[in-house]
């Protein structure tokens, strides 16, 4: 882990020197946290950790930080139809997609290689190299749906 996340640290690094900006104390605190996520997470998330790391560091800094993490391709956005984005660390990470509970908020990762053979003969269809594709599904968990179902029944008793 250690060997990657210096890798990381340091693609960043390039990235940021490559547009005009250095790597400051609160970038790297961001990073860290990142890379040190292995759940999806919000900007919100990242604050608070940063924050609690004792760390003085502004909300806007950690929002225009992950955006440009998420341009140095080290993180992907997930938008899960709501109004707050999430985000995934993506180093040493295969391939995967998305199940979203619109209810609870649970996110669920999954592979298919029936799936992921389309995405290729579409992607050759129309003669396109494929660097990355997103493929999320939304929906109520079956614990969600229990509840509801629950819920009704009490309901239609009373």
């Amino acid at each position: 882990m250690e060997l990657n996340y210096n890798k990381d640290i340091e693609s960043f690094n390039r990235f940021l020197r490559n547009k005009g900006y250095k790597l400051t104390s609160q970038r790297i605190a961001v990073l860290k946290q990142v890379l040190n996520t292995d759940t999806h997470f919000n900007a919100e998330e990242i604050f608070d950790k940063v924050r609690n790391g004792r760390q003085r560091i502004s909300r806007a800094t950690v929002y225009r930080t992950l955006e440009q993490i998420e341009k140095c391709n080290l993180i992907r956005k997930l938008e899960l139809g709501q109004s707050r984005a999430y985000y995934e660390q993506l180093s040493g990470k295969t391939q995967h997609e998305h199940i979203y509970c619109k209810e609870c908020g649970k996110i669920i990762e999954f592979s298919d290689s029936i799936l992921e053979d389309r995405v290729k003969e579409i992607s050759g269809r129309y003669d396109v190299v494929t660097t990355n594709h997103s493929f999320q599904i939304s929906g109520i968990c079956s614990e969600c749906s229990k509840k509801a179902a629950m819920r009704e029944k009490m309901e239609s008793v009373q």
